[in-house]
């Protein structure tokens, strides 16, 4: 049976562990549940090896613990599982650099930006700038009409670049919670598919123009 509270991170390499995304993924199986090296490996599709490497840092770190040993032929089997199913980490514990790639969600952007490179595009037509509404700025991308190769239709693909938006503190806020309230609700979604979202509503340094 798993533990189901939270643990409070005390060391810095523990801390560096856990806010490098694509290290702390491969602990994921072990938080699930009981599980030998191999298992995990299987799993997540890594290299036996790899994996035995972070295992090690892991229990070092107090991160991860061994269960029990399994008989069989040979050297005995090794169970594990994590210390715990959630973590907490003072902000203290972390470099500059790694808090930095935390909220800039760097590892986030460099995994949706790779995606996106091999998403199929539309052949582009032509590029129009125009004076929106609301006085703001925006571009147009037109797609090439019967272009020679048809596009694949990825569903679920939704794009937003904006710096158009004139709000309110208040509203700002409003539409924060209602952004965080949507990903929540279609964070429960079970599907086949991982999908990777990259959204920031931030004030812009700019300030609005007379003509908005």
């Amino acid at each position: 049976m798993m533990p189901s509270g939270i643990q409070e991170v005390l060391s810095s390499e523990a801390a560096e562990l856990l806010c490098r995304p694509d290290v702390a993924c491969l602990l994921k199986p072990f938080m699930r549940g009981e599980r030998t090296v191999g298992q995990a490996a299987v799993e997540l599709g890594v290299p036996l090896g790899t994996l035995h490497y972070r295992v090690g840092r892991f229990c070092r770190e107090g991160l991860l613990e061994l269960v029990r040993e399994q008989s069989r032929r040979g050297r005995p089997c090794k169970v594990y599982r994590a210390a715990q199913s959630s973590f907490r980490i003072p902000a203290s514990l972390l470099s500059d650099q790694t808090l930095q790639a935390m909220q800039h969600g760097r590892y986030w952007k460099e995994q949706v930006g790779q995606q996106l490179q091999y998403a199929p595009t539309p052949r582009l037509k032509e590029v129009v700038v125009e004076l929106g509404d609301k006085g703001a700025l925006q571009w147009t991308l037109n797609a090439q009409e019967g272009g020679a190769e048809p596009v694949e239709h990825i569903p679920g693909l939704l794009q937003i670049r904006s710096a158009a938006l004139f709000l309110d503190p208040a509203d700002a806020e409003a539409f924060a919670e209602e952004l965080f309230e949507l990903h929540q609700r279609y964070q429960s979604k079970r599907g086949a598919k991982r999908y990777g979202i990259l959204c920031d509503l931030v004030p812009l340094g700019r300030p609005v123009d007379q003509g908005r």
